[in-house]
């Protein structure tokens, strides 16, 4: 599914938390890009990433999906189409990949 840049801009930013050598860190970022939906990446190793995990979620997983203020922690594809259709970034909750 394609998502137009304008469009983009009227939903909530989507950021995927990642660790090096993370499998399931690799299945989401294909999973997002099947599902046409930009995001930025961001390495759990950067300075502070791991704290704000903590705080606003209370583990540290990766990958962890980021969309709004909504977080979900560990890869499972039903809970990541559930947000993105929550915020609008996909109309119908996918199949599993």
């Amino acid at each position: 599914m394609f998502v137009d840049v304008q469009q983009a801009t009227d939903r909530p930013k989507v950021v995927l938390y990642t660790g090096a050598f993370c499998g399931k860190c690799r299945f989401a970022r294909e999973f997002l890009a099947r599902q046409g939906v930009p995001f930025e990446e961001v390495p759990v190793y950067r300075p502070g990433v791991i704290e704000e995990l903590l705080n606003r979620t209370g583990m540290m997983a990766a990958p962890t999906l980021k969309v709004g203020q909504d977080y979900v922690a560990g890869y499972d594809p039903m809970r990541f189409a559930a947000v993105l259709v929550k915020h609008g970034w996909i109309k119908d909750e996918p199949p599993l990949p």
